[in-house]
């Protein structure tokens, strides 16, 4: 459901950016891209290639776990999904 229901998508891109402000690198809009969807050995060859380092396990990690910690205490749900839950749990009865 994650990209689905639930609007993770501006999560990811958040901590991308705010992993690679910590790293020193500016980040680039178009790293959003080839990130997305990916599995985590696909992110790895990603993050090689844009962040140019020789440990990408641990940007990806690091990145993981703040994506992790916010969505242990929220789960940012896509526009009208709430709205349509509620259509379908009143026409049911």
């Amino acid at each position: 459901m994650d990209g689905i229901l639930f609007d993770t998508e501006k999560l990811h891109l958040k901590f991308w950016k705010k992993v690679a402000e910590e790293e020193g690198i500016t980040f680039l809009r178009n790293l959003r891209l080839p990130c997305a969807a990916r599995a985590e050995k696909g992110s790895l060859e990603v993050i090689r290639r844009f962040y140019h380092t020789e440990d990408p396990q641990k940007i990806f990690d690091r990145k993981t776990a703040y994506y992790q910690e916010t969505l242990s205490q929220e789960v940012p749900v896509k526009e009208g999904v709430r709205r349509s839950c509620l259509f379908q749990e009143k026409g049911s009865r």
